[in-house]
């Protein structure tokens, strides 16, 4: 005897049955389910709470997660327009009470080192869905990007960059190193200003976070100094075009790596740098 029972879940809005998902994504579940009700309970279960997990963490509400698949069906014009987001991220923005940041990565392109990604940055409104502004930019992989789960941060720290123009940032998590690299780099930061119905990248991919060998070359010398740098945004009073100066100030610290792997922090110093308005964007 079957045995006949209704399991209900949603996936990006739409209510499924148990015999709907028996050819969901291609798997034919039909000889689990034929067999016991726990089983096919467990995997439908697991389908929709991964979906539940990847569509609608970081902020991003039912309502805007749908208006950015329809963003990507607009701007991506590959075969993978209807494809998941690979990385996506929300954030409200603290002075617009109905406006959300909202980035996504969607592929559109794969290759033998890796694949190509569509980059979309938006504000959004959070009654409707609505796209406000919007930027668009693309990543390609190779030896020293990887673009993940995880790659989107969005920062909305009071970016304040003259009267009325506050800015926020994106966070590309993106860097990637071998394990016998000699250097390497990731937490690019950029800051947009609305402009419009525009998005404007004013601070471009600005890598926040890089390390690099001093002395010896990895996996081949018994002792390795390493100099990790970390980065932090300041606003000054100065200004330039209209616009407050922005320093950029950080630390370096020193280790030394042997062959143990026992690290010793040698020593630690400050650095500074400082980026002015052009017209444009900002350059040091």
């Amino acid at each position: 005897m079957w045995l006949i029972f209704i399991l209900r879940v949603e996936v990006k809005g739409k209510d499924f049955s148990a015999k709907d998902m028996l050819f969901y994504r291609g798997i034919n579940m039909n000889v689990i389910c034929k067999k016991t009700i726990n089983i096919c309970s467990l995997i439908f279960t697991m389908i929709a709470s991964a979906h539940a997990i990847a569509e609608t963490k970081k902020g991003c509400s039912e309502l805007v997660l749908d208006a950015m698949y329809q963003d990507a069906k607009q701007h991506n014009e590959t075969t993978f327009n209807n494809s998941e987001f690979i990385s996506v991220s929300c954030k409200n923005m603290p002075n617009e009470s109905d406006t959300l940041v909202a980035s996504y990565l969607q592929k559109i392109r794969e290759y033998d080192i890796g694949s190509s990604y569509l980059w979309r940055v938006m504000k959004t409104s959070k009654t409707n869905g609505s796209v406000l502004a919007s930027y668009t930019g693309y990543i390609s992989e190779d030896s020293s990007i990887q673009v993940g789960e995880d790659s989107i941060w969005i920062d909305t720290a009071k970016y304040d960059l003259a009267e009325n123009q506050r800015a926020f940032g994106v966070r590309l998590d993106i860097g990637y190193s071998p394990r016998c690299a000699d250097g390497g780099e990731s937490d690019y930061l950029t800051l947009f200003l609305q402009d419009g119905t525009h998005l404007k990248p004013v601070l471009k991919n600005i890598a926040m976070s890089t390390w690099s060998n001093y002395n010896g070359i990895a996996c081949l010398d018994p002792e390795i100094v390493k100099v990790d740098e970390k980065k932090y945004i300041f606003i000054l009073n100065s200004k330039t075009n209209g616009f407050n100066d922005l320093l950029i100030k950080g630390k370096s610290s020193t280790e030394t790596k042997t062959e143990l792997a026992s690290e010793i922090l040698s020593s630690i110093k400050e650095f500074h740098s400082k980026y002015v308005y052009d017209g444009s964007s900002y350059n040091n």
